[in-house]
């Protein structure tokens, strides 16, 4: 979809907008463009359709696991951790931002960041294939979205570029996170999408 704001278009021609055609879990709609046809700044906002997450489809980027029985030993297809390169921090932070937009997407390149919701609420994680690279953000089809529901831990491989967690309908939602304790002050490789005027957006359908 395409937003306008006066100001000249820098990612793409001025004028009228355009709309791409639908691909893959990725499409554009066109919403209301501002009145000065010859002035304006175009925001692309690549909607994302969301699809319910499982081991099979998020494997190249982590793991995900649901709870087992009290007793169950461990075995291979449990959390496989990469937190020695620190000192590990497991705590429960509280998130007010009620939206499925984002412009932002991050990686850690120092350990593999587990998160889960404390909340039976659905939530919502966008990401992409690492390759540890700031100045090679990921491209607009590379992203995929994923639902996640209650009782669920998803653990983010090193590396792997993620936006959330994000939720929507409830006022604010509390998370549980396994990382370093100075991951979010020196590996919280970040890359805005804003100054090149793209945002995205989560569809749930």
């Amino acid at each position: 979809m395409y937003r306008c704001s006066p100001r000249v278009n820098t990612i793409g021609a001025t004028g009228g907008c355009r709309d791409s055609p639908r691909r893959h879990r990725h499409f554009w709609s066109r919403r209301s463009c501002c009145n000065n046809e010859s002035e304006r700044r175009v925001t692309l906002i690549k909607e994302i359709l969301a699809v319910e997450i499982n081991s099979d489809n998020f494997e190249q980027f982590g793991q995900v696991v649901s709870w087992q029985y009290d007793g169950k030993g461990f075995s291979t297809d449990e959390l496989q951790l990469e937190i020695n390169r620190g000192t590990p921090r497991y705590y429960i932070f509280r998130k007010e931002e009620r939206t499925l937009n984002f412009h932002k997407i991050t990686y850690h390149e120092q350990v593999t960041q587990c998160l889960a919701s404390v909340q039976n609420s659905p939530w919502y994680i966008v990401v992409a294939k690492a390759n540890f690279r700031i100045d090679n953000p990921p491209s607009l089809n590379d992203l995929v979205a994923f639902k996640v529901t209650g009782g669920t831990i998803v653990k983010l491989n090193m590396g792997t570029w993620h936006a959330g967690p994000l939720f929507q309908d409830i006022d604010t939602m509390d998370f549980f996170s396994l990382e370093l304790s100075d991951t979010n002050i020196i590996d919280h490789n970040t890359y805005d999408y804003s100054p090149q005027y793209i945002s995205f957006e989560i569809v749930d359908k």
